[in-house]
């Protein structure tokens, strides 16, 4: 009975035909480009996360043409991808939230896209609609530049003010100059948080940033607020503003205090964490007309229903017209993972200091109780010097094989870059300071990091009396613990060691920042510490160290790079097609950074567009089971960050983390079991010792199992989470993944690889358990069928809780999993090898039939994968011994008419037959079977549809799978892709009833006819759905709807502002002598060669006699050059000189001045004029002005004209 049983729910566990999405990313396509034409496709291979492409960006209407020259858009100035991010931001901001706040978009787009070209774009349009303000905050002051080459590259010459520093270079007693009123004002984070200097009030002395800031915006401020790199302000936590950071805090202020401003969240890693997203309340998440109240619930909701959650959340917001992500494939980048094997010598080393340590944490209990010093301070020191010191170590130890794998691929043709987090600077300095500047040799940083501990904090001073006094064994015991830390010969500093055995700094281009390191001059033997700016070139003192050996790389006279986080923005290293360097990079990671965003930042420095090839990237472990930890941090925040980001949780870099990720919800129960079955002494269940001994690598055939469970009891009292071999873990302990991985890291090599085998298989076995239990979230899984199609037209569902512009719909899939006759036969020809290879049928007959299947064994693992008749291939594999004694094996002949009967009898009906209970709701075994997808608007509704499924799965006999929330993707035979949230029939009718019960409840309440005895409906009497069904109403019915405003026309000459070059004293009256001498060639006049060649000068421009030029010339934006017109004076010989010289004539010529401009030529008109009009009386001579052509009376004096230039040159002249 029981193998009826489990074989009956293993055929209902199929029912869908699911598999995890295999398919990462898909190349992206623009769908929604409105009015624009004549666009080009972006350079290069962009994709977006699979999931994501399913989706489609809203339809818009928005006038993105009129503010855009055609010119961009013809030369490609602005590719098809980057004009579709930019007519959405803008249609975004034209909604406004309920509160009355604009609405803000995310652009996540990655490498390749041209997210600076965008927001460019953005600030373009609005520019030359009448908002002439914008803020751009980012990392780093050096990235203005970046935003300069921005604007420059799609023609924009919109002034970028250089941050509040300039605000007060710019700013006197008067006021500020008209040269920064308005522009761009490009600012760092850390400038926001930071204090005014002096000249930025003339009234206070200090002030805020962010005030000065708000006084520049001015009142109504509507220009745009860019947040590039806004993870910079991420770990805003409501509520609590001091444990805030102070960049999260002033994001939020700024948003706040400029509630009309057009806000976009820029960033290609986005957040890690949902909590995260704190900052980002123009997105419209939470609060008004939403789902969730505030932040709070918006973060509870999201977190609890982990990952999943997260992928239905960017889809989401992509559908609502308020994300894009796109960024270059990773199809042609390669990733590998290389263990690294320590020898013997290396696990001496390491077990040495791993006694060191346990011998420092017996010594520091002891003392503690002789000087009966505060032990809560020294014990949180010590856990972060320990694993600040086995992090150097495991770095260290990799150092031989990182030059190994570095000497192989510069042998093959390769370039290399190493990428690491720290450089150990730190730790450097304080040596050199503690040897005062007499370092002759390499240092080793892990052994600073303990002897600098054990000098600063291990007690040995107990108070008395009198005062303090030495405590004899106390400084004993730390002096023995030195002398044996002499002993164990601990690595070198692993960076400079890198660095000599690969050659030396001639070799290696290092780009960590660090202001000095230890290196060999000249080829002597003994290492010397050398500031880093006497061995550079005097001829790039103008040039960072970093750009500098940037430089040297890509030019191929370096072919090592080593970055840390110092390079990891805005230093590109990839094979350029432009540069000399066009190796193929293998880029080796010696150290994962801790944040997510850093990691992708740094691992996309050799991952660039244009590039000639896709590096090939290595990440780089040891077998030691706690170094694993380091990658295990980044590991889980690289899935949550593709997940947030790009729409499914393996987006993040192309690369595949999970064999590393320990820290999720099946980690945290499997450590919880792991730690009580170890105080039990017995092992956990389905684990074998056997298993755990292989999977560790111990080869010991004298091990037993008693003196394993002694040495766990051993290992949690030495990573200090027991306080005896009979002691507890204590809760807060027991699920603490990070802090079990942190802490195994002391143990010798052979304990912790023991342990960290056995958390292994008991996370192996709580996943396994999952999955049997259709617990288990994959996050994005793919229906599979033999044919898919689409059943009627989408269907659109809850109408009730409609948000926006963003509509739920179902849509009905007929999916027909079957595998016929022919089609098996073919399987079992081209793939059948072993001789249990073959079709079986089962020894048991299950509701009046026999089952059949087609298996192929799996001899290295010892079980078969399976193929049904009804179901197709499972996604399970059935163990070897399980099968065979169900199944016996059958003949060619035998097999058709079974396999055939059971396809033909599943067709429409349930593998129960015709006798079940549950009618056409049981979709058991069934072949073609309609699979239900909600598409669209979810999240909402999250919270009600979990709990419907809950009480309604008993009614209509759910299978375990039906039971659990899954969002899946499906492709269907017309070649169309769906991504949704798979959801029983019977239940969305259910979930439609509670809505509409729950909309007349609230309507009667509103009205105050709700009579408390009214009855519930039958699904809501045994739960509570209705309270979910109201919380979802509360936040939409008779709620303030969102708006959408009309944005402002285009003007004309603030668009030919913004794509003019704006004049100067330094280029107006070169360009004016560029024009003159090119009209008098046109005229054909013969000029001087002198007269032909400007001076180098670009102050003083040396011209011919101007005063003859004809009055016709055009300035430089192509408007009437301004002139004073009028009749020539009798008395003036030299205006009446011919204005050809001989080419040998060198005297020495007039300079011009700046009322030349206004004396020497004329307007349009007037050389058009007869030559009557030159005999007019000087009473009617016109003055314009050479930018703006304004007219100025003839008795107008040269300090008003001279006033009035001067504005003009600053860019604020008068509109009349």
């Amino acid at each position: 009975m029981a193998h009826h049983d489990e074989e009956i729910n293993r055929i209902a566990d199929e029912d869908y035909g699911q598999e995890k999405n295999r398919e990462v990313f898909l190349p992206y396509r623009c769908h929604s480009l409105g009015d624009i034409t004549n666009y080009k496709s972006h350079p290069g291979n962009v994709v977006e996360a699979a999931s994501l492409a399913a989706q489609i960006l809203p339809p818009t209407n928005y006038p993105l043409k009129d503010a855009l020259p055609p010119h961009l858009i013809l030369d490609c100035k602005l590719s098809d991808l980057q004009l579709e991010g930019i007519l959405h931001a803008c249609q975004r901001h034209q909604m406004i939230l309920p509160k009355g706040a604009r609405a803000g978009f995310y652009l996540g787009d990655a490498a390749g896209v041209g997210k600076g070209r965008q927001i460019a774009g953005i600030i373009i349009n609005n520019y030359v609609r009448g908002r002439r303000k914008h803020l751009w905050f980012s990392t780093s002051h050096d990235l203005r530049i970046d935003a300069e080459r921005d604007l420059k590259d799609i023609n924009c010459f919109i002034k970028v003010i250089d941050g509040c520093q300039e605000l007060d270079r710019e700013t006197r007693v008067a006021g500020m100059s008209p040269q920064v009123k308005d522009g761009i004002l490009f600012n760092t984070y850390a400038t926001l948080i930071s204090s005014g200097q002096r000249g930025f009030n003339p009234t206070h002395t200090r002030g805020s940033r962010i005030q000065q800031i708000l006084d520049w915006c001015g009142d109504n401020f509507n220009g745009c607020l860019i947040f590039d790199e806004c993870h910079k302000a991420k770990q805003f936590i409501p509520g609590n503003e001091a444990a805030s950071t102070k960049a999260a805090v002033a994001a939020i202020a700024l948003q706040r205090q400029l509630p009309k401003a057009r806000v976009v969240y820029c960033s290609a890693t986005g957040v890690t964490n949902v909590k995260n997203m704190a900052f980002m309340e123009r997105l419209g998440l939470w609060g008004d007309n939403t789902a969730f109240k505030n932040v709070e619930n918006f973060i509870q909701a999201m977190t609890t229903r982990g990952l999943g959650a997260s992928e239905m959340l960017a889809m989401e917001m992509k559908a609502a017209g308020m994300y894009v992500s796109r960024g270059l494939s990773f199809e042609s980048a390669e990733f590998h993972t290389v263990e690294i094997n320590l020898t013997d010598e290396q696990i001496r080393v390491y077990n040495l200091s791993a006694r060191v340590w346990q011998q420092l944490a017996e010594a520091i209990k002891k003392a503690i109780s002789h000087t009966k010093s505060s032990a809560s301070r020294i014990w949180t020191v010590y856990w972060s010097c320990h694993q600040r010191f086995f992090k150097q170590l495991c770095m260290s130890l990799k150092v031989p094989a990182i030059v190994r794998e570095a000497k192989a691929a510069l042998d093959e043709g390769y370039c290399v870059v190493i990428g690491l987090q720290t450089t150990g600077e730190a730790s450097l300095d304080n040596e050199i300071t503690r040897q005062g500047n007499n370092t002759h040799g390499y240092i080793s940083t892990a052994k600073e990091i303990l002897v600098r501990f054990i000098l600063q904090h291990f007690p040995i001073e107990e108070k008395t009396s009198k005062g303090t006094k030495i405590n004899a064994w106390c400084k004993n015991a730390a002096d023995a613990l030195l002398q044996f830390i002499d002993n164990i010969n601990l690595p070198n500093c692993s960076l400079d060691e890198l660095i000599q055995q690969l050659g030396g700094t001639n070799c290696v281009a290092e780009m960590t920042g660090r202001r000095g390191r230890i290196v060999c001059i000249n080829g002597s033997s003994t290492p010397v510490y050398q500031l880093r700016d006497t061995d550079s070139s005097s001829d790039h003192g103008l040039e960072s160290l970093n750009v500098r050996e940037k430089n040297l790389f890509m030019q191929g006279k370096k072919l090592i790079a080593v970055l840390s986080d110092a390079a990891s923005t805005g230093i590109s290293l990839h094979s350029d097609t432009r540069v000399a360097n066009n190796r193929r990079r293998i880029h080796i990671t010696m150290e994962l950074p801790w944040s997510a965003e850093k990691a992708v930042q740094q691992l996309g420095r050799s991952h660039r567009s244009n590039q000639s090839s896709a590096p090939i990237y290595k990440l780089m472990t040891t077998n030691v089971g706690g170094e694993k930890r380091f990658v295990a941090a980044v590991a889980q925040r690289l899935l949550s960050l593709g997940a947030l980001t790009r729409g499914d949780r393996r987006a993040a870099t192309g690369a595949d983390f999970s064999e590393f990720n320990f820290n999720t919800s099946y980690g945290r129960s499997a450590l919880k079991l792991m730690y009580s079955y170890i105080q039990r002494g017995v092992l956990c269940p389905n684990i074998t010792f056997s298993s755990i001994l292989q999977a560790s690598t111990l080869d010991d055939s004298s091990y037993t199992i008693s003196q394993f469970y002694i040495d766990m009891k051993h290992c949690l009292l030495d990573m200090g989470l027991t306080a005896s071999l009979e002691a507890r873990v204590p809760e807060k302990d027991a699920t603490d993944v990070q802090r079990f991985l942190n802490r195994i890291l002391g143990l010798t090599i052979e304990r912790q690889n023991l342990i960290f085998s056995y958390f292994c298989q008991c996370l192996t076995t709580s996943i396994e358990r999952a999955k049997k239990e259709g617990k288990y979230n994959e996050g994005v899984t793919d229906i599979k069928g033999t044919s898919i199609v689409m059943v009627d037209s989408p269907k659109e569902i809850f109408t009730e809780v409609k948000r926006g512009n963003v509509s739920t719909k179902q849509v009905t899939l007929c999916v027909d999993r079957g595998i016929d006759w022919p089609t098996v036969l073919k399987l079992y020809h081209e793939q059948a090898t072993d001789p249990l290879d073959g079709f079986y049928c089962s020894r048991n007959r299950y509701f009046n039939r026999k089952f059949y299947l087609f298996a192929l064994y799996k001899a290295h693992l010892d079980v078969f994968s399976v193929v049904r008749p009804n179901t197709g291939f499972s996604s399970y594999m059935e163990n070897s011994k399980d099968l065979l004694q169900k199944y016996h094996k059958l003949d060619l002949s035998d097999a058709e008419n079974g396999w055939k009967e059971q396809y033909n009898s599943t067709e429409l009906a349930c593998i129960h037959g015709g006798s079940c209970k549950f009618g056409s709701y049981c979709t058991v075994g069934i072949r073609i079977n309609r699979v239900h997808i909600i598409c669209g608007g979810i999240i909402p509704m999250l919270s009600l549809l979990e709990s419907m499924l809950t009480n309604c799965a008993r009614k209509y006999n759910l299978s375990k799978e039906q039971q659990t929330l899954r969002i899946v993707r499906v492709q269907l035979d017309d070649g169309r892709k769906i991504v949704g949230l798979r959801y029983p029939e019977p239940i969305i009718s259910e979930v439609t009833t509670v809505l509409k019960w729950a909309v007349q409840q609230r309507l009667l309440k509103n009205q105050g006819l709700l009579d408390s005895a009214t009855r519930l409906p039958t699904v809501l009497q045994e739960g509570s759905c209705y309270a979910l069904a109201d919380a979802v109403l509360l936040t939409v019915v008779g709620g303030a709807k969102l708006i959408t405003e009309d944005d402002d026309h285009v003007n004309e000459r603030l668009l030919k502002r913004a794509f003019t070059k704006p004049l100067s004293i330094r280029n107006y009256f070169t360009t004016q002598q560029n024009n003159l001498h090119g009209q008098e060639n046109k005229q054909g006049e013969e000029l001087n060669d002198n007269q032909n060649n400007s001076s180098n000068n670009d102050d003083i421009v040396i011209i011919s006699d101007v005063t003859n030029v004809s009055p016709t010339h055009r300035s430089m934006n192509g408007s009437s050059i301004p002139v004073r017109n009028g009749k020539q004076k009798a008395g003036n010989k030299r205006h009446n000189k011919d204005i050809h010289t001989d080419s040998n004539n060198t005297k020495r010529h007039r300079q011009l001045k700046v009322f030349d401009a206004f004396q020497q030529n004329g307007q349009n008109k007037t050389a058009n004029s007869d030559e009557d009009s030159a005999d007019e009386s000087d009473d009617s001579l016109l003055i314009y002005c050479p930018v703006c052509n304004h007219c100025f009376p003839s008795n107008t004096s040269n300090q008003i004209i001279n006033q009035h230039l001067d504005q003009c040159l600053a860019g604020n002249a008068d509109d009349s």
